[in-house]
């Protein structure tokens, strides 16, 4: 087992295609067990993979993930946890981990991914935020969560109020005020669901009855990483990744 006192030097990092990546570095999970998160091109394309595995090289989680430095985003395909047994062990959290080490470190300003929709929450947790801009996803994004049932949260009443309103509004004016106003409002309706589900114990069925309908755009900047960088450093600490913001 590794040493759990931290010294929060930058990890070392690599030069891969004009990126820069971190070396291979020891992480420990939940279960106090130790694995290894390397970075390396994904063979298979032209992006790259990050792979969480065991010492005994047993692959636990993979993350696919391009490196834009045109327009300065980390672009994440694929991330996925390879065995369910696996699931529940912080995997997620340090795949996510490694993606603000990549954005920092490549000077990069936002991540970006496409969240399935039973994952919005666990991202929300993550800070990230949604990204909703054309009408029809607003629309079925808004029905979604006018028609959750808030007997068992009874503080999700005034959002998922205002997310009927929302929908009846938009959807009797067929897009004629699809604004950048709107937009925000929208966009600001579903942060509001994220931050009071993100706070709640769910039990199995819960994830499924309070999750979204559809794939929903998500992304995280620089700025909001630097505003909770104390948040993210714990996250560092806690996972024994030597490194700090």
């Amino acid at each position: 087992m590794i040493n759990r006192i931290i010294s929060f030097k930058q990890l070392p990092v690599r030069i891969c295609d004009n990126k820069k990546l971190p070396k291979k570095y020891t992480v420990c999970i939940e279960n106090n067990t130790d694995v290894f998160v390397r970075n390396y091109n994904n063979p298979h394309g032209n992006n790259f993979v990050a792979s969480v595995d065991t010492k005994k090289l047993s692959n636990m989680a993979k993350n696919r993930f391009g490196i834009n430095l045109d327009n300065k985003t980390l672009e994440n395909g694929l991330m996925s946890v390879t065995n369910e047994k696996n699931k529940g062990k912080g995997l997620g959290v340090v795949m996510h981990l490694n993606n603000v080490i990549n954005l920092l470190e490549n000077d990069l300003e936002r991540i970006e991914l496409k969240a399935l929709p039973t994952a919005v929450l666990f991202h929300g947790k993550m800070k990230f935020e949604p990204n909703l801009y054309d009408y029809e996803s607003i629309l079925e994004t808004m029905l979604a969560i006018s028609q959750k049932d808030c007997t068992k949260f009874p503080d999700l009443k005034q959002v998922v109020e205002d997310a009927g309103n929302y929908f009846d509004e938009a959807f009797e004016s067929r897009g004629l005020k699809h604004t950048k106003e709107k937009i925000k409002e929208a966009n600001s309706i579903v942060i509001r669901y994220i931050e009071i589900m993100s706070t709640k114990k769910l039990e199995p069925q819960d994830k499924v009855d309070y999750a979204f309908k559809n794939v929903l755009d998500m992304y995280l900047t620089k700025e909001k990483i630097l505003e909770n960088k104390d948040f993210f450093n714990a996250l560092f600490k806690k996972f024994n990744i030597d490194y700090k913001i």
